[in-house]
């Protein structure tokens, strides 16, 4: 039991540290500029209901300005599907933040 219990103490410090090991990640990125917290708490909200790769796609190619070749071979995906994921998930995240998708 007292083994138990020390793995258990320790996956909890690990998930706090984490925790916390992401907040200042999170604490020391630049928001853009014009953007309010409202916006990208939205954002934040709508790429967390993309699919763990869609999600990937797009941050990628769209937030990190990646070509669609880079972030395929980065991913390990066919460069189609890469594509196919960025457009999906942009036109995903104009519906759900009430965009049109123009460009």
């Amino acid at each position: 039991m007292g083994v138990a219990w020390k793995r258990s103490q320790d996956r909890t410090r690990s998930a706090l540290r984490g925790a916390a090991r992401d907040m200042a990640w999170m604490e020391g990125q630049e928001s853009a500029r014009g953007v309010s917290a409202e916006d990208r708490i939205s954002l934040d909200a709508a790429m967390a209901d993309l699919p763990p790769d869609v999600r990937a796609c797009v941050a990628l190619c769209l937030a990190q300005d990646w070509s669609n070749a880079e972030a395929a071979q980065a991913l390990g995906l066919p460069l189609g599907t890469v594509k196919s994921h960025v457009a999906r998930g942009r036109a995903r995240l104009l519906k759900a933040l009430g965009g049109s998708d123009d460009a």
